[in-house]
């Protein structure tokens, strides 16, 4: 077994929270990437990328809900029961979420994103810049229901 320790970073300031769940990741949500005094000059040249990757602990998830295996995806019977490493879904054994972000601007130690589909106080493990050659995969394949649920989205926008 290995002895990790995860150091957060910063932290989410957002208005979503547990009651606002169908306003994450929508176009007009603006977040702001609070990062710790610490960690300042690590964000030296952040800005002149357009996307980052968020790394985030989704912190609300529970130990129970870590113990859970198989969910439908976005909680829709409609869709098939699978396993949680087939999700984005928060909850997992290890709730380490990922986001592409884009970036409106930096004040200090403060970032200004778009699209981040974490809650309020969500503790920030890491931050990466989107680099396409190195982030962009090319012949993609993904399961029927994936494509189901991207028309369901693009439906009720």
């Amino acid at each position: 077994m290995y002895d990790i320790k995860i150091i957060p970073i910063g932290k989410v300031n957002t208005n979503i929270n547990k009651n606002k769940l169908k306003d994450i990741g929508k176009e007009k949500n603006i977040s702001k990437l609070i990062i710790f005094e610490d960690y300042i000059e690590c964000l030296e040249g952040i800005e002149e990328f357009s996307h980052i990757i968020v790394c985030y602990w989704a912190h609300l998830v529970s130990m129970k809900q870590r113990e859970i295996k198989k969910v439908h995806p976005k909680s829709n019977p409609k869709f098939p029961e699978v396993g949680i490493f087939s999700t984005h879904s928060q909850v997992r054994p290890n709730p380490i979420c990922l986001t592409i972000s884009e970036v409106l601007k930096r004040e200090e130690n403060v970032l200004f994103v778009k699209n981040l589909d974490a809650f309020n106080e969500s503790p920030i493990l890491d931050i990466k810049p989107y680099i396409p050659f190195l982030d962009k995969t090319i012949d993609i394949s993904v399961p029927e229901w994936i494509n189901k649920i991207r028309k369901t989205q693009s439906n009720s926008i």
